[in-house]
């Protein structure tokens, strides 16, 4: 075996880790409908497909993945901005469901079962049964997302503010994160191509934004419902997709970056093995045969691989990428595998800003984000004001000072609720959450 240095070993690892995770991918795109999406985003994956069975170079295609990869990310912000919108409707449209799917009377004698104080107590028992805070901290927040919200404008503004607060110490990256999930949770990000991509789903948004959810007939909650249903469905199923396409982008980048290092003696029958799949996998894709069996069968001799490399690599990882220089020549496939081998998919490949958080950043961002919830405030009815309020509240760090503080909330949550069918409908979310009823 050659002798490598420990940078020469972690780029050979992640060619070979790349090209292990890009046929497990490619098999799985091959079951998927694919027809969700562009023709031009799967050509460019077969296209790179085709030259890696080739033994080409893939690096002549890396500007039009990265390029495909930045239009993918743009393209799942604008579905994500969606699918949080559609969350905070269908939370309106659940808790008045049984207004439309049950008489008075039976949602009276449903509510009769329940002895509010009794009620309360178990669900604080519930979020306290935990020794570990994380855990609790996470219940508190769940249970304050079910609940009905009957807050001041004031106070929930408050919340944010508070919240916000705690950043005041941080980087800029992190108040920038937390930042856009509360946008996000709250209606208010507007993604760059949300007005190009996915537009039948901003016209059911609109529709939904104007509804008067006081006022409507049975029928047309049925509609409405459906309507949610469906679009949250087809979103999943785009989403997938690109989760899928995303993956195999990334890969194809690692690969094209390392494609100069030679995998290990010891890795070449394995990489021969992804070379034959990619080979069978590119003429399914063409329809020239829909035999995947012979590939299912072939994944057994590359098993406990990807678990292999992924341990060397995490250890070579520890000691190369801190540490590597700018004028290593393998500086920038190392530092661009790094970040596209991890956890996220959609990792940013610029440097984070880590600038401390200043006085007058913090005062703007806070300002700004305070100003367009007021905005919204008043731009909505109250059911989806009351949605957004919850949404909001359950992704907030807890405000709670003790138990007694979390009692006292769920209690005057559902004292405060005067409508019939949403108390019932918050109990029964309560229910399935605590207890799986």
């Amino acid at each position: 075996m050659k002798n490598y240095n420990k940078e020469s070993e972690l780029s050979s690892n992640y060619k070979m880790s790349s090209l292990l995770e890009m046929v497990i991918e490619y098999y799985m795109l091959s079951e998927a409908d694919t027809g969700l999406v562009s023709e031009e985003e799967t050509g460019l994956v077969t296209d790179a497909f085709k030259a890696i069975e080739s033994k080409k170079s893939v690096s002549s295609f890396l500007d039009k993945l990265e390029n495909c990869r930045e239009e993918i990310t743009e393209k799942m912000q604008v579905l994500t901005a969606y699918v949080d919108r559609l969350l905070v409707f269908e939370y309106v449209i659940n808790r008045i469901e049984y207004r439309y799917t049950m008489t008075e009377e039976e949602i009276n004698e449903k509510l009769s079962k329940y002895k509010r104080d009794e009620y309360v107590n178990n669900i604080t028992n519930y979020i306290f049964s935990d020794k570990d805070n994380v855990v609790v901290n996470d219940k508190i927040r769940e249970i304050v997302s079910e609940l009905p919200v009957r807050m001041a404008r004031s106070k929930f503004l408050e919340h944010i503010k508070n919240s916000i607060m705690l950043y005041s110490d941080s980087d800029r990256y992190s108040l920038d994160g937390y930042i856009y999930m509360l946008r996000t949770v709250t209606m208010l990000y507007k993604p760059k191509g949300i007005d190009k991509y996915f537009t039948e789903f901003g016209e059911l948004v609109d529709e939904l934004s104007g509804v008067d959810y006081n006022n409507i007939t049975s029928d047309y909650y049925a509609i409405l419902k459906d309507k949610i249903v469906v679009a949250t469905s087809k979103i999943k199923d785009i989403t997938d997709i690109y989760m899928s396409l995303q993956k195999l982008i990334n890969m194809f980048i690692v690969y094209g970056k390392n494609e100069q290092s030679e995998i290990y003696v010891k890795y070449e029958k394995y990489a021969d093995i992804c070379y034959k799949c990619i080979a069978m996998l590119n003429d399914v894709f063409e329809g020239k045969t829909d035999n995947i069996a012979e590939v299912e069968a072939m994944f057994t001799g590359i098993e406990g691989i990807p678990e292999e490399l992924y341990e060397k690599r995490v250890n070579l990882e520890a000691i190369v990428c801190d540490y590597i220089k700018e004028d290593n020549g393998l500086y920038d496939a190392v530092k661009t595998s790094e970040k596209l081998m991890g956890s996220s998919l959609f990792a940013e490949l610029e440097e984070a800003d880590t600038e401390p958080v200043t006085e007058e950043y913090l005062k703007a961002v806070t300002d700004e984000l305070i100003a367009d919830l007021k905005q919204l405030i008043s731009d909505y009815s109250r059911p989806v004001v009351r949605a957004v309020y919850a949404m909001a509240l359950g992704k907030l760090p807890v405000f709670f000072g003790d138990s007694g503080e979390v009692t006292q909330y769920i209690s005057d949550s559902l004292v405060q609720c005067n409508d019939a069918s949403t108390l019932l409908a918050t109990y029964n979310l309560i229910d399935e959450l605590c207890w799986g009823d």
